[in-house]
């Protein structure tokens, strides 16, 4: 998908997907350079445009939905915790496309965003909730939650569900999931968080085998 805007213009947001083009709010609907995208023929990087990736449309779209669940926790209270956790596994899925690949959404990615959106919005640019998904010698999968407030501690509205194990560690949510499942001789597969993962969480989840499924910092 080739996307182009024009910085000059003043309109909002552009995509062009599957040939079609569509402007902000204010472009002109039967000028195709009003709305910011090269007219069609344009020789990619012409003069007065600037390239923009399916990552970056994908990320923008994600932080708008994820806005619009926030909004929803704001209005209602409880009952949009609900509809925000819908929308996070929504966002988490765009956050997750890569050009010519399709998203695919994780057991862990997909567990995180729901914690995310349960955590209260108090708490939410404060703490860090981490989800493995973890295989034992039997070769049962498991999932490994666990959190940076001091042993293991839940905030009001974050139940984990029958058969997740909460992982009571001491220092990073990431790190400790890695270290409890050496410990314990599982294989760990995967990790997300609720936060952007540091770089030393990155690097431990790393040196498990595993791979982290949510964005890194």
């Amino acid at each position: 998908m080739a996307v182009w805007i024009n910085p000059d213009t003043t309109c909002g947001a552009t995509s062009t997907v599957g040939g079609t083009a569509g402007g902000g709010a204010g472009a002109n609907e039967g000028s195709t350079a009003a709305k910011g995208v090269a007219p069609p023929g344009a020789a990619a990087g012409a003069p007065g445009t600037v390239p923009i990736s399916d990552q970056d449309w994908a990320g923008a779209l994600a932080d708008g939905i994820d806005k619009v669940g926030q909004l929803a926790i704001s209005a209602t209270g409880a009952p949009g915790v609900e509809v925000a956790g819908g929308l996070k596994v929504l966002s988490t899925m765009f956050r997750g496309v890569r050009l010519g690949e399709e998203a695919v959404l994780s057991v862990a990615a997909e567990r995180a965003a729901q914690l995310s959106a349960a955590i209260p919005a108090a708490q939410q640019g404060r703490i860090t909730m981490a989800v493995g998904l973890a295989e034992d010698a039997t070769g049962a999968k498991r999932v490994l939650i666990a959190t940076s407030e001091p042993r293991g501690y839940l905030r009001p509205g974050v139940v984990l569900r029958e058969g997740e194990v909460l992982v009571k560690g001491t220092g990073h949510a990431e790190a400790d999931i890695a270290e409890y499942a050496r410990q314990n001789g599982m294989r760990l597969l995967e990790v997300g968080a609720t936060r952007p993962i540091c770089s030393g969480c990155a690097s431990a989840i790393s040196r498990a085998g595993a791979v982290p499924v949510t964005p890194l910092k």
